[in-house]
């Protein structure tokens, strides 16, 4: 596993609290990646992903 930092182009929520991320890094290009737990019901704020 590395550190990569990238720019979150959109996100799809899947289910209640997980969402699928599609990013641009300068290194990689496009990647999409799942988020498991990162959507919080109870909070009215914008999801902040974190990987």
């Amino acid at each position: 596993m590395y550190l990569q930092t990238c720019y979150l182009l959109s996100y799809i929520r899947y289910g209640d609290h997980d969402a699928v991320l599609h990013c641009f890094s300068k290194d990689a290009g496009y990647q999409s990646f799942f988020a498991k737990g990162s959507i919080h019901l109870k909070t009215r704020k914008k999801p902040t992903f974190f990987l």
